[in-house]
C-alpha cells in the first residue's frame, strides 16, 4: 500500500500550507498532489471527506486528531501512550511541532460514524493530552463545488513530519507504508524500522536473531502464508540483516508450535518496550459503512438497571418454546455444540456429512434431519478447491442440495483473504448478517458450522477471558434461535478441547472424534465420544464407531477391538465343537490369549441368541 493509496480524501480541492512562501489559503477544483508534496515541491492539506453529490452523504477512509502544546511532551513518553490506547493509531510529526494522530480505515465509512468514533477517542484521550482540532469536522458538504472540508497538513512533506513509533522513533515514509500494512498486527508493526537489529544476536546458545526470529514466529501462526512480509520486515530494520545463514536461521521455527508463540509473546512485547500490548482488532475492522463499530473504545456500554425475575409459577407461563430436534438425538435448535479432535481426523469430513443430510432432509448414521434445514458453512483454512474435492462424494451419493440451504463462506473469496476475527464485533456482525441474509432466502434459521476455531479467532487458547467473546457471541445466536457446531482441536490431552475449559461451558453437546485402526485403506474409521450431552438421553450417549467409505457414505461400525474379539468369537466356537472339547487353558495357547480373556469371550459367546450376526466391517 503506497502513501497516496492510504491518504485519501476530498477529489476536488486541495488545502495549501504555508511554507514561508504560500500563506494558508484553500485552492478550488485542484485536487491534492502528492508528488508534489511528497517531493517538498508545495506542503498541501487534506480533507478528508469524499461526497458524490450534494445530496449523499460525506464517506472518510481516515480520521485524525491535532495536538499542539505550549510544552511538547517528549516524543516516547507521547507515542507509548498513544500505542497504549489503540495500536492502529499512528503518531506523525505535525507542521508546528506538536503531534497528528491518524486511524485508518479499509474502506469508505460514513463520516458521521467516523466523527461520533474520533469523538470518543477525543474523550478517552485528553485526559492526558488536549486534542486542539480533530477531522472529520463537518458530516456534510452543502456544496462540492465550493466546499472542501476542514483539513490538515499532510505527513511527510519533503523528509519532515515523520511517523514516530512506539517509542517516538522517526520512520521512513517506505518504512511506515509497511507499518500500515502490519498495523493489525501489533507485534511486528512495532518492529518496522527496529535499531536493535545487531543486538538480537545475543542469543549465543543457538546463535540465531531473536528479533527476527520471533517476527517469523509470530507470522507464522498470526500471518500463515504471508512468508515474505518477513522479507520487507528485515529490508526495514536499521540496520538490515545482511548474512543469509543468518537470516535462514531466524527463519527456521519448525520446531516450535503455537503454545511456544502464545506463552512467550507478552514477554516478546515488554523487551521491545511494549508493557501491555493490546488485543488485536479483526483484520478488517472498518469494513462496512452501516455496521461501524470500532472494538476498542467505540463499543457503547448497555447499562443494566435490573434483573428480571418470575415466581416459578408465572416462569412456567411464558412463552418458551421447546427445543426440538434439527438433526434427532443429536443437536437440537437453538444450541451450542463442539465437534473437536486432534489434527488430522477428519473433523471436517464429518461435519461435511452432516452439513449434507441437514440440507436434505437425509440421515447421517442414526441421526435424521426431520426436514431440509439449511446450513452456513465457514471455513477459515481450506484451500478453496478442497472443498470442490470433498464435496464431491456427497453431491454423487445424495445429489444437488436443496436452492440456498447450503451456503460456503471459505477465507479465500474474502478481502485480503481474511475472515474477520470470531472474538471481535466485526467478525460476529458480519457472520449474523449473512444468517439473516440465508434465513431470508429459505424462510428457516440456518444451523451454522464454524470451521474451525483455530482458523477464525486468535484468541489466547489458555485465556477463559480471551475466550469468553466468543462464548458469549455463541450464546447470543442460540438467543437468537440459531443452532451452531465449531470444529475445534485437542491439546496434549487428547480428551478434552484445546486451552481453557471454558469452552464447553456454555455448550450444549460436545463430541469428540478419532480415528481407530490403521490409515490409508479404503475405508476410514473413527471413535466418537461424548464429552458433554447436554438436552440428551443417556442410551443416546455411549460411544460409537463411524465408517466413512470416502464416497459419501457414513455408517456405524466396529472398534478395532470389538472387531478382534468377533474373530475370535467365531474361533472359540469352531474349537468348541470338537469332541471332547479344548479346556479354556488349550483355546488360550492355541488363540495365544490369556485363560481371563478366554473365559469372558465364552461368556460372551454363551450369552448370544442363535442367530446372532456379526456386524463386522469388510476392512
Amino acid at each position: 500500500m503506497t502513501f497516496a493509496q492510504i491518504f485519501q480524501g476530498n477529489e476536488h480541492h486541495r488545502g495549501i500550507t504555508s511554507n514561508g512562501k504560500y500563506p494558508h489559503y484553500l485552492e478550488k477544483n485542484k485536487p491534492f498532489n502528492h508528488e508534489e508534496h511528497l517531493k517538498g515541491i508545495r506542503s498541501q492539506g487534506l480533507s478528508p471527506l469524499r461526497q458524490k453529490t450534494n445530496e449523499d452523504e460525506a464517506y472518510c477512509i481516515l480520521g485524525g486528531l491535532d495536538f499542539d502544546f505550549e510544552k511538547i511532551p517528549p516524543a516516547k513518553e507521547f507515542c507509548q501512550f498513544i500505542d497504549s490506547t489503540n495500536n492502529e493509531l499512528f503518531v506523525f510529526e505535525s507542521k508546528s511541532s506538536g503531534y497528528h494522530v491518524y486511524w485508518f480505515a479499509n474502506n469508505w465509512i460514513k463520516a458521521a460514524k467516523l466523527k461520533a468514533a474520533m469523538e470518543r477517542l477525543k474523550k478517552k484521550i485528553n485526559p492526558k493530552y488536549k486534542v486542539d482540532r480533530m477531522i472529520p469536522y463537518e458530516t456534510k458538504l452543502k456544496d462540492i463545488k465550493t466546499q472542501c472540508g476542514f483539513w490538515f497538513n499532510i505527513p511527510y512533506f519533503g523528509n519532515t513530519r515523520r511517523c514516530l513509533n512506539h517509542l517516538g522513533e522517526p520512520l521512513t515514509r517506505k518504512q511506515f507504508e509497511l507499518k500500515y500494512t502490519l498495523r493489525k498486527h501489533h507485534f511486528l508493526s512495532a518492529l518496522v524500522g527496529w535499531k536493535a537489529a545487531k543486538k538480537g544476536q545475543e542469543d549465543s546458545e543457538v546463535g540465531r536473531h531473536v528479533v527476527l526470529f520471533r517476527a517469523a514466529l509470530y507470522q507464522k501462526y498470526r500471518m500463515p502464508g504471508q512468508e515474505n512480509i518477513l522479507i520487507e520486515l528485515n529490508n526495514s530494520f536499521d540496520p538490515p540483516i545482511t548474512e543469509q545463514g543468518q537470516i535462514d536461521h531466524a527463519l527456521d521455527t519448525e520446531r516450535y508450535d503455537e503454545d511456544h508463540l502464545n506463552n512467550n509473546l507478552e514477554n516478546y512485547f515488554k523487551e521491545i518496550g511494549i508493557e501491555q500490548k493490546t488485543l488485536e482488532p479483526p483484520p478488517n475492522l472498518w469494513e462496512g459503512a452501516e455496521d461501524f463499530e470500532d472494538i476498542n473504545f467505540n463499543k457503547k456500554e448497555t447499562v443494566i438497571k435490573k434483573l428480571i425475575g418470575y415466581d416459578i409459577r408465572d416462569y412456567r407461563k411464558l412463552p418458551i418454546e421447546k427445543p426440538v430436534f434439527i438433526l434427532e438425538r443429536l443437536f437440537k435448535e437453538r444450541s451450542i455444540n463442539f465437534l473437536f479432535g486432534p489434527k488430522g481426523n477428519f473433523k471436517t469430513e464429518y461435519a461435511l456429512g452432516i452439513a449434507y443430510a441437514m440440507a436434505h432432509g437425509g440421515t447421517f448414521l442414526n441421526y435424521k434431519a426431520p426436514l431440509c434445514y439449511p446450513v452456513l458453512y465457514i471455513d477459515g483454512e481450506m484451500d478453496p478447491y478442497d472443498i470442490i474435492e470433498r464435496e464431491a462424494a456427497y453431491l454423487d451419493t445424495f445429489g444437488e442440495p436443496p436452492k440456498d440451504h447450503l451456503h460456503i463462506i471459505n477465507f479465500a473469496q474474502q478481502t485480503d483473504q481474511i475472515i474477520p476475527d470470531i472474538r471481535e464485533p466485526l467478525g460476529q456482525e458480519l457472520i449474523l448478517n449473512y444468517l439473516h441474509y440465508q434465513e431470508k432466502l429459505v424462510g428457516i434459521k440456518p444451523f451454522l458450522i464454524l470451521d474451525n476455531l483455530r482458523s477464525l479467532s486468535n484468541y489466547i487458547e489458555n485465556d477463559s477471558d480471551s475466550f469468553r467473546p466468543i462464548g458469549t457471541w455463541l450464546k447470543n445466536l442460540r438467543g437468537l434461535g440459531y443452532a451452531s457446531l465449531t470444529l475445534d482441536h485437542t491439546g496434549h490431552n487428547q480428551d478434552h478441547m484445546r486451552g481453557t475449559s471454558s469452552k464447553s461451558d456454555w455448550a450444549n453437546v460436545c463430541l469428540k472424534i478419532q480415528t481407530e485402526g490403521k490409515k490409508g485403506r479404503k475405508f476410514m474409521k473413527v471413535r466418537l465420544k461424548f464429552d458433554k450431552a447436554r438436552g440428551l438421553k443417556p442410551d443416546e450417549t455411549d460411544d460409537f464407531i463411524a465408517v466413512y467409505d470416502f464416497q459419501g457414505n457414513w455408517t456405524l461400525g466396529q472398534s478395532e477391538k470389538e472387531h478382534e474379539d468377533d474373530v475370535l468369537k467365531k474361533q472359540i466356537k469352531e474349537l468348541l465343537k470338537k469332541k471332547p472339547p479344548p479346556t479354556q487353558k488349550d483355546i488360550s495357547l492355541y488363540l495365544k490369549i490369556s485363560v481371563g480373556k478366554v473365559n469372558k469371550l465364552i461368556k460372551e459367546v454363551d450369552d448370544e441368541p442363535e442367530d446372532s450376526n456379526s456386524k463386522e466391517v469388510p476392512f
